[in-house]
């Protein structure tokens, strides 16, 4: 949030000026940015009073009868009203004020018309009493007509007098006539025969000649009061525009104008007052801290200086301060101001410009008569100390230009001394108080009646104070030279409050102005960083977006450090716009739709201020950032206080609606101000509110409220999370049948932390117990309350719906019924913008959108006028301060284009010159029709009117300067027009859906897992129809009740479906063991699960995985066969089986078994065998044992061999040779191997073997090493076999054994045949 400061800012150094009386101060002067310290001074020149002059009249009350011969005014009390009489024929009347046992006569009207001259007659007992104006008598022997004035006559006629000393007035009578009037603002006198003492006493004021005496001190109050601002304490009748603040101590500060005569603004006669409150506004201190007696309090004239709508704030430290307007004789906005606009006040050095003028008069106007200054700064260190009877006094010279002080010098008060060149003594100089006033007062620079004078402009005027005690103790006042331009006339405080925050780590004390330098009235800010030494001005809030203006408004911050501003503009909503700079600059304007003020611009201030604390709503929901705010939501009327959490957005949620709570006295609601109350130092829930309740006489209300009385019951506000409790009620709501019973549980947290008291609304339905327990006892709802009370006085309280039912349909519970809801609307007429093409005969509003001007004609006038409007979302806002009639015009299409013409009395028609005029010349009208040309703009919504004049078409004109008036111009210019829509008064009718909403809701927080499903899907099904319902549901409204009526029992129907579904919920199934249903083969199987809640019946069956398991039957024993069924239901296993038997299969001993010695017969199936059999039959050979003729298992011994010799072979010299064996001769087989027998080799002789005769192949070679001869091998003897008889005994061999496994096999069927 670092920002350069824009150049527009102006630095403005603090004047320390007061405009009180010297009496006054009571805390030590407090010197302004760079003033001279004087303190030191060693000499104080001393302070002498001024000659006070001659005496002067004054009226004041008889208490002790009338003294004939003696000049009165007859004053009725009640009214304000003075007998009055000018001329001949029946009397009148004139307002006086009477204060303190002195009347103050209606300053404009001359003195001698409201006084009589009370004479003793002659003769009898009697007066006369005549005129000091006409010399007529006042006659009262005949009666008049009520509020039908009385008769005068120019002879004297008998007035009898009677005094009644308890109540000190008079009634004045002739026979069973008497002085009447009417105790009603606005009644008359009259002559009547009333006896009512409350219609014919009145008070006589005798005139009296009063020696000068000066006025004393500012008013304060020397008892508390009751009141704020109390008029039997103080004397004044009026009081308006209100400031409230809470200072960090719990006092509470109220501040407002005190109008002592009147009710209007400047310039009257108004001051500032102060009241504090140390008890929680039971009881109040006032002051009028901010005092000009340049005026008699019991008058007012615009002669008079005044100070008008305080603003009031507090900083860190402590310090409270406030601004003021303060306003010079005949400076004001209102009728007989007579302000300048060609300075500031100031010179461009930042001193206060003087004139020397005449005395008697206003200021002059021309800043060139200002040739004089004061340096309230010091900054030529010219100042003196002064000591006026013992309080030092800091007195500054008057200047001219060329920097001489003159004889004429000023206190910080702005009072007035003229210093003696002989000793330096300063003289007071002394005027005539005005108001028929005998009073005098020190001359000041505000004052009609001083020569030296205040440039006259507004002031805005700064003051701190300290808080003591014993209250609070004020500083000098300080005019803050903060304004941007010379013709800134008007600039004034934004009254009710100002604000703090920190900006770049520093306090920033912020005010909201406004003014009016535009032409419009802007707001905008002065702030502070240096605890209000200094002071600068932001930049308009002007980016108005369609609100009109931004005049009195007030700031408050937001979360994330911006500031808003909510400002009276005139449009019908509060509007607001957010600086993210400190006030320096402002967003554009924005409506709060949420904020309705009807005819806002011609109302009031609006009253906004952050709170301290949390919220907590009925449902336990917190709610923080709040903002409360005040406003008339009817223009000073129907008061309205929200309060508002803001997001960090800046979004606000308004928390409460826009109800009406306050209204006065004849509905009377003005300008208004809250403020949080404290308690030991706390915030609380408690606020505070000052309204202007009454009017007129102008009064301010001091009333307090409740966060509970805002937003209702359940509601609260804490300051810690410690301060938190909750309740809330178990089950939400309760259903039971007539008898029967349930427990509520309440829940508190912290636990323990409040007490709980039950009660029921409809204990003729259903009562409640101590302890929560519920009973029926017949059909129909009922709501149970749970109250808490917790030991720091916080309530929090719950609700519970309780619906009985019977056998005659549903009870719905409270919670969940829907109703009918109706609004009555008043006609409204609205004026929207026509961009579809004008209607041929419609009421249109003529704009101009550059200046925001509006057409206006009156009645009987013979030109056009123009008023201000604003546009926002293509509506206008008409100017509330003048008749719509004055505003609109009917269009009407005709042959040759269109008429215009006023709806006022006259019918004027719009007429434009035949010339083009100067911007601001107005348009004439005329009583005849006039055609005028209308053409579509370039926007939609936007035309031209003209007219051609010869050759040249000449257009309805307006300037970009909002002050210059319609005229006629060559260029064409584009203006909107705005239609007039009335909607007549009628009612809507709306049907709510919270409550099958709210059912819904709860259907949501179900699970299906606690149900049994069929029932569940039935709730499901009922739920999806209400929430295909509420989809489809846009709130529709309704123009007549049947419709709503339809829609109601729509909606009802839904409901019940839905509660009944849920009351036919039950838990879900329990089942016990299933029940197996086989098939007959056991190829299949089912599971039948039935549930065991009584009276249910439910059953579930399910489809089993089936398997089987053989054990096979044996020889000795019987076999099965066992098929065992599975299911799994709600993620549980469950199992069954069934066992079929089979028989056993007996030995089949089929399998022939043997070992060399026997044979036997083995079990197929098994290892049972038969006896062993010793082999038998076959005939053994050589080669083969024996082969038994069963088993064909060879047995016994082999028979003995046949041997047979096997020759041998000799061997040669070059072969082996064998020597002699044996065999069998049957089966060949060898029982004597024949030997090898090595070959002989050679002998050779004589190269040649002497054995066989070969000749030696070494004879001529080296005889080789002989190498042994392999021995022979022996061979079997006999033929060698060839070709197929080799085969022979191999195939015997094979059909042998296949004989043998033909007979084995033969037998086996043959034993399983037995």
């Amino acid at each position: 949030m670092n920002k350069t400061p824009m150049s527009k800012r102006i630095a403005a150094t603090a004047l320390s000026a007061s405009l009180l009386l010297s009496c006054c101060l009571t805390a030590p002067p407090a010197r302004a940015t760079g003033e001279r310290d004087i303190s030191g001074a060693s000499s104080r020149s001393a302070i002498v009073d001024g000659d006070l002059g001659d005496g002067s009249v004054q009226y004041l009350r008889d208490r002790d009868g009338v003294d004939a011969g003696k000049t009165y005014a007859i004053f009725y009390n009640t009214t304000r009203s003075i007998l009055y009489h000018t001329g001949t024929g029946k009397t009148d009347q004139v307002t006086g004020t009477s204060a303190n046992d002195a009347l103050s006569l209606a300053s404009n009207f001359a003195s001698s018309r409201q006084l009589w001259t009370i004479e003793k007659r002659e003769g009898d007992d009697g007066y006369n009493i005549k005129s000091l104006d006409s010399n007529r008598y006042l006659d009262l022997s005949q009666t008049t007509a009520v509020n039908g004035h009385v008769n005068t006559s120019d002879q004297p006629v008998r007035v009898d007098i009677t005094f009644h000393e308890e109540s000190g007035t008079y009634t004045l009578s002739n026979g069973s006539n008497y002085l009447t009037h009417g105790s009603t603002a606005g009644n008359k006198y009259y002559c009547s025969t009333s006896q009512d003492s409350a219609l014919i006493e009145f008070q006589l004021y005798q005139e009296t000649q009063v020696l000068p005496t000066v006025v004393g001190e500012n008013p304060k109050g020397t008892q508390p009061v009751s009141e704020p601002f109390s008029s039997e304490a103080t004397g004044s009748q009026h009081f308006r525009i209100p400031s409230l603040y809470t200072l960090d101590n719990g006092w509470i500060v109220a501040a407002s104008d005190i109008r002592w005569a009147t009710n209007t603004d400047s310039p009257q006669n108004l001051d500032t007052i102060v009241s504090i409150s140390k008890d929680n506004g039971q009881t109040w201190e006032w002051e009028v801290v901010n005092y000009l007696a340049d005026m008699a309090e019991t008058t007012t004239s615009n002669a008079s200086s005044s100070f008008i709508d305080p603003s009031i704030v507090q900083d860190s430290n402590g310090t409270v301060h406030m601004v003021v307007d303060a306003c010079p004789s005949y400076v004001g906005l209102m009728s007989g101001n007579q302000m300048g606009q060609e300075s500031t006040g100031f010179d461009e050095q930042g001193r206060l410009l003087v004139a020397k003028a005449t005395a008697g008069t206003y200021a002059p106007k021309t800043v060139s008569s200002y040739t004089y200054y004061v340096d309230l700064n010091n900054t030529n260190g010219l100042a003196e100390p002064a000591n006026n009877n013992g309080k030092d006094v800091i007195l500054y010279p008057i200047c001219s230009q060329d920097g001489t002080a003159t004889d004429t010098w000023v206190d910080a008060y702005l009072n007035v001394y003229v210093k003696s060149e002989e000793d330096g003594t300063f003289t007071k100089p002394y005027v005539t108080q005005l108001g028929n006033s005998a009073n005098r007062v020190q001359k000041n620079l505000f004052f009609q009646n001083s020569e030296w004078k205040v440039y006259p402009v507004f002031y805005i005027m700064h003051r701190t104070a300290q808080v003591t005690d014993e209250g609070l103790e004020w500083s000098e006042p300080k005019f803050l030279n903060i304004k941007t331009a010379a013709n800134e006339k008007f600039t004034g405080v934004c009254p009710g409050r100002g604000i703090t925050m920190t900006y770049n780590g520093t306090e920033r004390i912020i005010f909201p102005l406004y003014d009016n330098r535009t032409g419009n009235e802007l707001a905008s800010v002065i702030y502070s960083d240096d605890g209000g030494a200094t002071w600068q001005r932001g930049e308009h809030n002007s980016n108005l977006n369609g609100v009109g203006k931004t005049s009195e408004s007030q700031v408050v911050l937001l979360p994330n450090g911006d500031l808003r501003m909510y400002s009276r503009n005139t449009i019908n909503y509060v509007s607001y716009a957010d600086s993210s700079d400190g006030g320096v600059t402002w967003s554009q304007c924005q409506p709060d739709n949420n904020l309705f003020s009807q005819k806002s611009g011609g109302g009031c201030m609006v009253s906004f201020i952050n709170l301290e604390g949390t919220l907590i709503g009925p449902d336990d929901q917190e709610y923080d950032n709040l903002i409360l705010g005040s406003y008339a939501r009817i223009q000073r009327s129907e008061g309205v206080v929200r309060i508002g959490s803001v997001a960090e957005d800046g979004t606000v949620t308004w928390l409460n609606d826009d109800a009406t709570r306050y209204t006065g006295v004849n509905n009377c609601f003005a300008y208004s101000c809250v403020s949080q109350l404290q308690e030991n130092g706390k915030a609380t829930d408690t606020f505070a509110i000052l309204y202007e309740n009454q009017y007129p006489p102008c009064q301010i209300a001091f009333e307090t409220l409740t966060v509970q009385d805002l937003l209702g019951d359940g509601w609260y506000m804490i300051q810690d999370e410690s301060e938190k409790i909750t309740l809330t009620l178990e089950p939400q709501f309760v259903n039971l049948s007539v008898c029967q019973s349930g427990q509520v549980q309440a829940i508190v947290t912290p636990e323990d932390a409040a007490t709980i008291t039950w009660s029921s609304d409809n204990p003729a339905v259903a009562t409640v117990s101590d302890t929560g327990v519920v009973t029926a006892v017949s059909s129909g709802t009922a709501t149970i309350t749970a109250t808490a009370t917790a030991s720091n006085g916080i309530v929090r309280t719950a609700k519970l719906s309780v619906a009985v039912q019977d056998e005659s349909g549903i009870t719905l519970p409270p919670c969940f019924q829907d109703t009918i809801s109706s609004e009555d609307h008043e006609a409204q007429t609205t004026y929207d913008l026509d961009t579809n093409g004008m209607d041929a005969e419609g009421v249109y509003a003529i704009y101009h959108a550059g200046t925001q001007r509006i057409l206006y004609h009156a009645n009987g006038q013979s030109n056009t006028d123009q008023v201000t409007g604003s546009v926002s979302n293509n509506q206008l806002t008409l100017d509330g301060q003048y008749a719509a009639s004055r505003q609109l015009w009917r269009i009407t299409q005709t042959e040759e284009g269109y008429t215009i013409q006023s709806l006022e009395a006259d019918g004027a028609y719009l007429r434009l010159n035949d010339a083009a005029t100067q911007p601001g010349a107005r348009v004439p009208v005329q009583s005849e029709a006039y055609t005028l040309h209308i053409q579509p703009g370039a926007t939609p919504g936007s035309y031209t009117i003209s007219h051609t004049v010869g050759d040249q078409e000449l257009y309805l004109s307006h300037s970009s300067e909002p002050t210059k008036q319609y005229n006629v111009s060559t260029e064409n210019c584009e203006f909107q027009l705005f239609l007039q829509t009335t909607i007549p008064a009628h009612t809507t009718y709306q049907v709510s859906t919270s409550g099958l909403r709210e059912l819904v809701a709860f259907v949501d927080t179900l699970d299906a897992q606690d149900y049994a499903p069929e029932c569940w899907e039935a709730l499901q099904a009922a739920k999806q129809a209400a929430n295909d319902f509420l989809a489809s549901d846009d709130a529709p409204v309704f123009d007549n009740e049947a419709d709503a009526q339809a829609r109601l029992e729509q909606v009802t129907a839904l409901t019940q479906a839905l509660y009944q579904a849920w009351m036919d919920l039950v838990p879900p199934h329990t089942y016990g063991q299933p029940v197996f249903q086989w098939a007959e083969d056991f190829s299949q199987a089912t599971a039948t699960f039935i549930c065991t809640y009584e009276g249910c019946g439910h059953s579930e069956t399910v489809n089993a995985v089936i398997t089987t398991q053989e054990t096979p039957a044996t020889c000795t024993e019987p076999g099965s066969t066992t098929y065992l069924a599975t299911v799994v239901f709600q993620e549980e296993p469950y199992t069954a089986q069934q066992v079929v038997k089979h028989d056993a299969l007996g030995h089949d001993f089929s399998v022939l078994c043997h070992d060399e010695a026997s044979h036997w017969y083995q079990c197929s199936r098994c290892s049972a065998t038969t006896q062993p059999e010793a082999h038998s039959g076959g005939t053994a050979t050589c080669q083969e044992k024996a082969m038994c003729a069963i088993c064909q298992t060879a047995y016994g011994d082999l028979a003995t061999h046949t041997p047979e010799a096997i020759p041998g072979k000799a061997p040669t010299c070059t072969e082996t040779g064998l020597s002699e064996g044996s065999q069998c001769s049957v089966c060949h087989t060898v029982l004597v191997a024949q030997e090898t027998l090595p070959a002989t080799g050679h002998s050779y002789s004589n190269g040649v073997c002497t054995d066989c005769g070969a000749k030696d192949p070494d004879a001529e070679k080296p005889t080789p090493t002989p190498t042994p001869s392999p021995a022979p091998t022996s061979q079997p003897e006999g033929p060698a076999q060839t070709g197929d008889s080799a085969n022979l005994p191999v195939l015997f061999t094979t059909m042998t054994i296949s004989a043998l496994g033909l007979l084995l096999l033969m037998d086996r069927v043959r034993r399983a045949k037995h």
